[in-house]
Parts: structure tokens; sequence; C-alpha cells
């Protein structure tokens, strides 16, 4: 979905956030700088190779400054996952 935080309101600083599917919760820290996503990581994430894949909706959603970016062919779940804790950390910078 469309990134519900207003990265412009968002103060200067790094942020976490959590998103569980089935048994397990992803998270995400991101830092944003000057109304802007400055970067995004998977601080937790499962050990697969397709969910290391999945880590590229990160740098997307940097490079285009949103959430709703392409998920990762053969990624797609991990990939939503993790594209909602980005969205959780930034709400929390909001608050």
């Amino acid at each position: 979905g469309a990134l519900e935080a207003d990265l412009a309101s968002v103060p200067d600083g790094a942020y976490r956030g959590r998103a569980k599917i089935g048994s397990f919760e992803y998270e995400v820290e991101a830092v944003g700088a000057s109304g802007r996503l400055e970067a995004a990581r998977a601080t937790v994430n499962r050990a697969s190779p397709y969910a290391r894949w999945a880590e590229g909706v990160l740098a997307k959603a940097v490079r285009y400054g949103r959430n709703d970016v392409d998920a990762v062919t053969a990624a797609t779940t991990t990939s939503k996952a993790l594209l909602k804790a980005l969205e959780k950390a930034l709400s929390e910078g909001i608050r």
C-alpha cells in the first residue's frame, strides 16, 4: 500500500518497525533526514535466499521515496512484509 507516513513530517532520525507474517516477525530500520527516506535496511529477516532477495524492495523504496514499489519476484510475501515494517517504522517517527 501507499506510504501512510508523511515523510516531510518525520523528524530526522532512525526508526524501527515490525510486521508479522505467519509465525515470523520482520523488522526494518528506516533513517529519515530532511523530509526524505535516506536509508532502510532489514534488521530481522529470514535466512533464506528468497528473503534476502526481498530486501531489494527497501532499496527501491529509498530510491523512489515511497513504499508502494513492486515486490521482488519470487519473494513477494517477504517483500510485502518488509514494506509494511518500513511503513510502521516511519509512522513511529511522526508520533
